[in-house]
């Protein structure tokens, strides 16, 4: 649906749902309750796994400085709110160089582990663990500044990490009645956009009511 189609459906369901008694939303209010519900609706799908019907805002970003971590040893990291539409991680990869087994520059899959599991991938003077694959786990990290939320990536003593590649869930362009900026999702979901958008409207309708009692 073109955004025009998004607002016109909006507001025929928005007057069934409210038997036409609740005030009428302008352009900036539609707009913005579209993209309350185009969130919600990409948060559920990728919450689903079945990342297929958003494929058109998953993307890849590769070259990605690796920075040391402040505390782990055998760890580094890449700041994920260097990348601006960064909105869900999806998987990443690593090129190194190892001596066991032997690679050159080499891309590797990561592994990603819950932060819970981390410490048995940590390198001390009592333990030196083996592990062919980086392990990464998400992490809010602070080096002398707040670096917000990263990805952390575990490497064994065998391995030197030369950067990170990273695929995710962008966040998806913001619609806009007044400048004609339509949903970028797949049409399929564009009903599904509307339909959430009119609950979010009829929530505020009631939130106000409330408020007002």
């Amino acid at each position: 649906m073109t955004i025009a189609e998004m607002k016109s459906s909006f507001n025929t369901q928005y007057d069934a749902a409210t038997s036409f008694a609740a005030p009428a939303w302008d352009n900036a209010d539609i707009s913005n309750f579209l993209n309350i519900a185009q969130d919600i609706v990409v948060e559920e799908i990728f919450a689903s796994g079945n990342l297929s019907l958003i494929s058109n805002i998953v993307t890849s970003r590769d070259t990605l400085t690796l920075h040391s971590h402040p505390v782990i040893e055998n760890a580094n990291y890449i700041i994920l709110s260097s990348i601006t539409d960064f909105l869900y991680y999806v998987a990443s990869k690593t090129n190194l160089t190892r001596t066991n087994p032997t690679a050159n520059s080499t891309i590797v899959p990561n592994e990603k582990i819950s932060r819970d599991n981390y410490n048995k991938f940590i390198q001390t003077g009592f333990n030196k663990p083996w592990f062919k694959y980086p392990k990464v786990f998400l992490e809010d990290i602070y080096d002398g500044t707040d670096k917000g939320n990263c990805l952390v990536v575990l490497v064994d003593g065998y391995t030197t990490p030369l950067w990170g590649e990273i695929t995710y869930v962008k966040y998806p362009r913001r619609m806009d009645i007044t400048t004609n900026v339509s949903c970028v999702l797949n049409l399929a979901l564009h009903r599904e956009v509307v339909r959430k958008a009119v609950e979010e409207a009829v929530k505020a309708i009631k939130i106000a009511k409330t408020s007002a009692q």
